[in-house]
């Protein structure tokens, strides 16, 4: 019986020898044809993320372009006033419609009150000023326009008529002026500017055009939307009025 175990486990050795031997080489095989693809895959991952990375540079370059271009196009439109460029480096989701923080400040002689535009249009005023930043309440700040108002003008070849900037619908970024006078005489596309009344803004800088007017049956005076120059939603760099 022990000379039978013996053979046995003699033979069974001799056969794992044996399948050893024949199924060596595949096995071998797919292990490295395992690691070769994982590797592959990995390296077909990377080239993905990167050329999505790319994509993704190549989208934020032209954002900045396309505003670089708005604001040197109204730099042009405001040859006659001092000003200065700065860029957008703060901007709180929990305030993203009162408020921004911008890159310049009293080093640059910018004050309080100081009138703020971006790509096209006005989009507020200075509030607060440190050494070397800015803080700009936005006219889409509807619970702030009580003391952050802009008297605006509106006006066409025949008739102009002075309202305040008294709302901002976030959904469809219209700006509403109140105590409008004969504002039947106005259409859509006629020119909203600042009025210069009150001494903080001066007079004429863009603000938008007229979108609609509405009545209510209390009113005597009519309310016009406006749509604003400005998208405030998407505000990169501004162009401060030093006056």
């Amino acid at each position: 019986m022990k000379k039978k175990g013996i053979i046995t486990i003699f033979l069974l050795a001799i056969l794992g020898i044996v399948l050893f031997y024949v199924f060596k080489d595949p096995f071998i095989e797919n292990t490295t044809n395992i690691a070769t693809t994982q590797k592959e895959n990995k390296h077909l991952q990377d080239k993905i993320d990167n050329s999505m990375q790319l994509e993704l540079d190549i989208e934020n370059d032209k954002r900045t372009l396309a505003h670089l271009k708005k604001e040197k196009q109204l730099q042009e439109k405001l040859n006659a006033y001092d000003k200065v460029v700065a860029n957008v480096i703060k901007r709180d989701t929990a305030t993203w419609n009162d408020e921004l923080v911008i890159d310049k400040g009293s080093d640059n002689n910018l004050a309080p009150n100081m009138t703020v535009l971006s790509q096209a249009g006005v989009i507020g005023r200075i509030s607060n000023v440190s050494k070397n930043q800015s803080t700009v309440t936005l006219l889409s700040a509807t619970k702030k326009l009580n003391v952050n108002s802009f008297s605006v003008r509106v006006q066409n070849s025949n008739y102009n008529s002075i309202g305040i900037v008294t709302g901002y619908d976030l959904e469809k970024n219209e700006l509403s002026i109140s105590d409008i006078l004969d504002s039947d005489k106005f259409q859509k596309g006629d020119p909203v500017t600042t009025s210069g009344i009150g001494g903080k803004t001066p007079a004429d800088l863009p603000v938008g055009t007229v979108k609609s007017t509405k009545q209510n049956q209390t009113d005597i005076a009519k309310h016009i939307v406006i749509e604003p120059y400005a998208n405030f939603e998407d505000i990169m760099f501004v162009t401060v009025i030093k006056e």
